[in-house]
């Protein structure tokens, strides 16, 4: 027989970095009923962060591809890792150098080599990119000083981190239905049949869930 064990995480992160592409996909001025309603309950999103959670072509954004690793021991956990984000946060030319190789997945070592030795050489990386004029301002902004933006980063995932904590106690009766209503054996079938056969759950005897 199979236990259910209900997770914080990673269901609670992604909803934190998806509050920030979904805030910066809407332009300013749009009118849509519902994301208003979602984002009436968050503090302002500051423009600087857009290089973060600017939406990519694939789906993914900055930092669920470079701060978000399924194959950690967080997943096992009931508490948000976002402490060890803040931590990693922190190595400011590390993660600026992850930045270039985001946004300019061409470069060569001995290019980003360049921008180690001077920021300024990321500029003709930036001008010769295929991205929009004002995000190249924004790409622009961030090298110029990293630092500042970094840390911004890490203080409003921390603000937005208690928004969300309040917005998920103020609908904890819905979370509490979905979660009674979970069955894990229609989970099973559909895993089963979005994997043409090759996901089977019946050796588990454990299911771990994160809404």
């Amino acid at each position: 027989m199979q236990t259910i064990r209900f997770l914080q995480e990673p269901g609670y992160i992604y909803d934190l970095y998806t509050l920030f592409m979904r805030r910066y996909a809407q332009p300013a001025d749009a009118d849509n009923a519902q994301e208003d309603a979602l984002f009436s309950s968050f503090s302002p999103f500051p423009d600087e962060l857009l290089p973060f959670f600017r939406r990519m072509e694939g789906g993914g954004c900055f930092m669920l591809n470079n701060y978000f690793d399924l194959r950690t021991s967080f997943i096992h956990s009931t508490n948000a890792f976002l402490s060890n984000v803040q931590s990693e946060l922190g190595r400011y030319e590390h993660v600026a150098e992850e930045m270039l190789r985001y946004y300019f997945e061409d470069l060569f070592s001995e290019e980003i080599a360049q921008y180690r030795r001077s920021p300024a050489a990321v500029n003709r990386f930036i001008r010769q990119s295929r991205y929009p004029d004002s995000f190249k301002t924004c790409l622009y902004d961030f090298f110029l000083d990293p630092v500042p933006k970094l840390q911004k980063l890490s203080m409003e995932l921390m603000r937005k981190e208690y928004e969300l904590s309040r917005y998920y106690a103020r609908n904890q009766e819905k979370l509490s239905q979905a979660q009674s209503a979970f069955d894990a054996d229609a989970l099973t079938r559909l895993l089963a049949a979005n994997g043409q056969g090759r996901t089977n759950l019946s050796g588990y005897t454990e299911y771990r869930i994160s809404f």
